[in-house]
C-alpha cells in the first residue's frame, strides 16, 4: 500500500492525552502533531514541522493514520489539492495540500 499514489506527504501521529487537554480537543476529534513532512509541495503549501492537524478536506473526526492513508489513496486522484486546517500558536490555518503523487 505504502507505494501507491496519492499519499499525504507528511505523517503525524496522534496526540497525547494530555496533549489535547491542554488544547481543548476532544478525544474523538482528528488531532495529530506533524513530525515528518518530505513533501516539498506540502511545504510550499504552508504545513510545518509541529503544526496540529485537525482537518482533512472537512472532516474533523478522529482517524486511525493508516486508515487516513489508505482512503485517500483510494478516494483521491492524482495531483489532488485538498483543504486541511492545522493549529498553530493557538490559532487554525487553512491550507491546500497538494497530495504526493511522486514515487
Amino acid at each position: 500500500m505504502w507505494g501507491l499514489r496519492p499519499d499525504l506527504g507528511f505523517w503525524a501521529p496522534d496526540l497525547t492525552p494530555e496533549e489535547r487537554n491542554e488544547l481543548g480537543i476532544p478525544p474523538d476529534r482528528l488531532a495529530k502533531r506533524v513530525k515528518w513532512i518530505p513533501n516539498r509541495a506540502a511545504e510550499q503549501a504552508g504545513l510545518r514541522i509541529n503544526d496540529v492537524f485537525v482537518s482533512f478536506d472537512g472532516r474533523d473526526e478522529r482517524i486511525e493514520w493508516g486508515k487516513l492513508a489508505v482512503d485517500t489513496r483510494l478516494n483521491y486522484p492524482m495531483n489532488a489539492v485538498v483543504p486541511i486546517e492545522v493549529l498553530r500558536d493557538g490559532k487554525r490555518v487553512k491550507i491546500m495540500l497538494p497530495l504526493r503523487s511522486d514515487k
